[in-house]
């Protein structure tokens, strides 16, 4: 893994100076887009591989072993609609890349947007926690329907 995450960071720093060179030196913007995507697309892999190592080299010891009696459930993960907005919008780009230039600006904004959006749905999923914390200081400090659902009172314990 270490020898994939060095060649990922190499070329996407390869591409990235290649892009940079092209954009001055052929003063043509459709290569040096596609060449720093793919540098930025490198890098992000790089860096993915990066974070499974050092995921990956944390001891096992007592204090991170879950005790075997506590059962493990699996992840749910939602369903989301944010995976189709980015295709669809890195489609557009690529046709705004390509041929019709108008398309360029608005499907760059929609990718963005997408990319945001889906990280944010993601990091939602990850900490619901901070959402519930959110939502009860935006209302003033009382806690939501939700949180009283989940909630159960001291009186019902008894």
């Amino acid at each position: 893994m270490r020898v994939g995450m060095r060649i990922a960071l190499g070329l996407g720093l390869f591409l990235a100076v290649t892009g940079i060179v092209f954009a001055v030196t052929a003063r043509e913007w459709r290569g040096t887009v596609l060449l720093l995507v793919c540098a930025v697309s490198f890098t992000y892999v790089g860096l993915v591989l990066r974070g499974a190592m050092r995921r990956a080299s944390v001891p096992v010891t007592r204090e991170t072993r879950v005790p075997e009696e506590v059962s493990v459930e699996s992840e749910h993960i939602v369903p989301t609609i944010w995976p189709f907005v980015l295709s669809i919008a890195a489609l557009l780009l690529v046709v705004g890349v390509v041929g019709i230039r108008w398309v360029f600006i608005p499907s760059g904004i929609l990718f963005l947007g997408a990319g945001v959006g889906w990280f944010l749905d993601i990091k939602r999923q990850w900490h619901p926690g901070e959402l519930a914390a959110h939502h009860a200081r935006a209302s003033g400090g009382g806690g939501s329907a939700f949180q009283d659902e989940q909630q159960p009172d001291d009186d019902h314990r008894h």
